[in-house]
């Protein structure tokens, strides 16, 4: 284990991308689709356990992107991130410029 390493349920996980929108972890290569299952998983028990409450169940959905780790060999970066169904995450729009020359 690395120093700064320390140990988070998926439910810690689930909890903390819930007050930030996103966030990234470092882990283990072999472990990423073990991960994104998990979390995945928990999700869909939470919203089925809201829906049977009769609560309205929450829109959002969860994104993985994975890069290398710059910082630790055989590692990923994991950005996870929770957002609304059916959006698009714009970070630029550009519209054509109407004018004739």
């Amino acid at each position: 284990m690395f120093e700064s390493e320390e140990e988070l349920s998926y439910g810690e996980i689930l909890a903390n991308l819930s007050l930030h929108g996103e966030l990234t972890i470092v882990i283990p290569i072999d472990q990423e689709d073990a991960v994104k299952v998990g979390l995945k998983n928990l999700k869909s028990r939470q919203v089925a356990r809201i829906k049977k409450e009769g609560l309205p169940t929450p829109e959002e959905i969860l994104i993985f992107y994975s890069t290398p780790s710059e910082d630790y060999p055989d590692s990923v970066d994991l950005k996870i991130l929770l957002r609304k169904k059916g959006t698009v995450l714009v970070q630029k729009m550009i519209f054509p410029d109407n004018t004739f020359s």
